[in-house]
């Protein structure tokens, strides 16, 4: 069976001199049509062209010989004789290949029969295994800006092969967009992406610079990771509170004012107030804002999470001593997956709560 080819072009790219053909005429009276001079490949996704130059008149016919699958395959090129000799240039394009390297020859015929001196060439063909093989281009990290919704992408840098990487994604006002990046620049910004929506990668490539198909890597979502605060503004219950001080005050995102305070009673006796984050979340570190003017930090308290239907202790302090202008006690933990958490404060003489902010972190990938 004969591969399809479905480009078959004689191009008037160069003029040649009427009489260059003559030194295909040796002394000798033996003719030999011009062999196929120049020859350039041009590999693609299980096809290629070949191109060549003849400027003989006598050059009636091509034949481009190459081998599949252990059959001889045989392309015959007619040539049309132009009196101006302005079809120098032969272009065929070769279809259906397997994805392996090729040994073609070419050979050109006067319409005697006699040939020429065959010339070969060696090229590779692409096609689905190499296109398996394509990675995307590496982000190296990736940073969002919860206030101006901005995402910044910094890369590594792209590999020789590719020519192009694109972005899809959906911006603020929920329509879809796609960013070409520029595979010189290291680092990209999205200015209007809109966090909890997929961004994806595609990465182009050409394996050879002299390739007529491009490749492209398999799409990918990029994990945006972010260190977010599941506590904010999320239901509270608590022990008790000071009137006008409640516990919900705790998780409003304000740590600076004095007047949004949890602050619990006036007793030795324990106090506590509960989170219900409202989902699961891995939790690993978190943040008390204690305020600029306290003078008591809370000495004792406990971390506890809800796992397996039980408070269990994820952070035990006995000896908080914190003295600076703006108090803040910030630890991390290991992992643990829950839906809520409390703080616990001892009995203990002096362990009144004023609390203007409790901080949850989860690092969640969107």
């Amino acid at each position: 069976m004969y591969p399809v080819f479905v480009a078959l072009c004689i191009l008037f790219v160069h003029c040649t001199q009427s009489d260059d053909y003559k030194k295909y005429m040796p002394d000798d009276g033996i003719i030999y049509p011009q062999k196929a001079d120049a020859v350039k490949t041009y590999p693609g996704k299980n096809r290629i062209r070949l191109e060549w130059v003849l400027v003989d008149p006598k050059v009636a016919s091509c034949e481009v010989i190459y081998e599949q699958a252990g059959i001889q395959e045989t392309i015959t090129v007619p040539i049309q004789a132009r009196g101006d000799f302005s079809n120098d240039t032969i272009r065929i394009d070769i279809l259906d290949l397997e994805e392996t390297t090729y040994s073609f020859k070419i050979v050109s015929y006067d319409k005697f029969g006699n040939t020429s001196i065959p010339v070969e060439v060696d090229e590779s063909v692409y096609g689905d295994m190499y296109e398996s093989s394509l990675v995307n281009r590496v982000v190296k990290n990736v940073d969002y800006d919860e206030v101006n919704n901005g995402l910044k992408l910094d890369w590594y840098a792209a590999e020789n092969t590719v020519i192009g990487v694109y972005l899809t994604y959906t911006d603020i006002n929920g329509d879809k967009q796609m960013k070409e990046v520029d595979i010189e620049d290291t680092s990209t910004t999205i200015a209007d992406f809109k966090l909890g929506e997929p961004l994806l990668c595609t990465t182009k490539f050409k394996p050879v610079p002299s390739a007529i198909d491009t490749f492209s890597a398999k799409q990918q979502r990029i994990g945006i990771k972010m260190i977010t605060n599941v506590a904010l503004n999320k239901p509270v219950t608590h022990s008790d509170f000071l009137a006008g001080y409640p516990g919900q005050n705790a998780v409003n995102g304000d740590r600076t004012n004095s007047a949004t305070r949890w602050v619990s009673d006036d007793t030795a006796n324990e106090h506590w107030i509960e989170i219900d984050l409202q989902g699961s979340y891995s939790i690993n570190s978190f943040q008390l804002f204690l305020g600029p003017t306290a003078t008591e930090p809370m000495r004792q308290f406990r971390l506890q999470a809800w796992v397996a239907d039980e408070w269990t202790t994820v952070v035990s302090e006995d000896n908080n001593t914190f003295t600076l202008s703006y108090l803040i006690y910030y630890r991390d933990f290991e992992p643990v997956t829950t839906n809520k958490v409390r703080w616990y404060f001892p009995p203990y003489t002096g362990n009144r709560v004023r609390l203007y902010e409790i901080e949850v972190y989860s690092v969640i990938t969107y």
